[in-house]
């Protein structure tokens, strides 16, 4: 299936694989907003692309580098579901660790207004981050 909102989505994963921060952000709205477990080192609700770019990407870039794996994209309209399999990279230590996460991705006007993220093991994840 392919639908305008999956190819939004899915060239917003590439952009991250990349490390193409601002290709990512072009994706976006201005007025983004990006929501993760609380429980999470980068984690909350984020809106905009500053608090985004400042508390997200840039934080966790500093220490991870994030590839999605592999990607699959159900739904039509402008909400799609994602069932990825994310690769972080300790950007210190070299240390790998795959995740697989569901995420809800809203498209308006061409552009990414709403990510909601959930990774499958945040216990996992949020070690992985303390370590690295």
């Amino acid at each position: 299936m392919s639908s305008k909102t999956t190819e939004i989505v899915q060239a917003a994963f590439d952009a991250i694989s990349r490390e193409d921060v601002q290709g990512f952000l072009a994706l976006t709205h201005s007025d983004l907003v990006l929501v993760e477990p609380a429980s999470m080192a980068v984690g909350g609700v984020h809106v905009g692309h500053e608090a985004v770019l400042k508390k997200v990407l840039l934080t966790m870039g500093k220490r991870l580098k994030v590839r999605v794996q592999s990607a699959t994209l159900i739904g039509e309209g402008p909400t799609i579901a994602a069932s990825l399999q994310v690769l972080f990279t300790s950007r210190r230590t070299g240390a790998e660790l795959v995740m697989p996460y569901v995420e809800l991705h809203t498209v308006r006007d061409g552009k990414i207004a709403r990510m909601e993220i959930y990774p499958q093991d945040t216990q996992t994840l949020n070690a992985f981050w303390d370590a690295n």
